[in-house]
């Protein structure tokens, strides 16, 4: 099972560009970009957290894959590798568009989760 830190809080696409934000276990969080190159058959996921900057492998790698898989179904072959690459320079843009977290069943509000088809409306 995930520890509840270890789950992207949100998501933004900007092209075929995938952002996500993650939890650090020391406050704040973390940016994350994730692409997909069709001639290398690789997902590259972008981003900088002390695992990464030692060489070690991290949840945000393996969070930032799943959701791209879910985000772009349609495009990545399940053989795609990963590559992680420290990047250090990645900042919000206002261009970016939140979307749902890819793979997390939607919360709405007032009508609560989404994930069985089963929510119940307020009436009041």
């Amino acid at each position: 099972m995930t520890h509840p830190a270890e789950q992207v809080t949100k998501s933004f696409e900007h092209g075929e560009i995938l952002y996500l934000t993650c939890p650090s276990r020391r406050g704040g969080d973390y940016l994350v970009a994730v692409a997909y190159n069709k001639q290398l058959n690789t997902i590259f996921v972008g981003h900088d957290c002390p695992a990464i900057q030692r060489g070690s492998n991290c949840w945000h790698v393996r969070a930032a894959e799943n959701a791209f898989k879910e985000w772009r179904w349609w495009e990545v072959p399940e053989d795609a590798k990963v590559r992680s690459i420290r990047r250090t320079d990645l900042k919000f843009l206002p261009e970016f568009k939140q979307i749902p977290v890819p793979g997390q069943p939607l919360n709405i509000p007032g009508i609560g989760g989404m994930t069985d088809g089963s929510a119940k409306h307020d009436t009041a």
